[in-house]
């Protein structure tokens, strides 16, 4: 899977992060964040145009 650059908003990582979307991992002081099945899934879904 291709790497993307997560924005530097806590607020969005902690959403992501609480709904399970992406997982962190830290190594040697830095961390990165990885989409799990559950935001693979939620990714897949059809949104709804407002």
């Amino acid at each position: 899977m291709r790497a993307i650059d997560l924005p530097d908003r806590p607020k969005l990582k902690l959403t992501l992060l609480r709904n399970r979307w992406i997982e962190t991992q830290e190594t040697d002081g830095e961390v990165s964040y990885r989409i799990t099945a559950a935001g693979l899934e939620e990714m897949s879904k059809p949104k709804k145009l407002r």
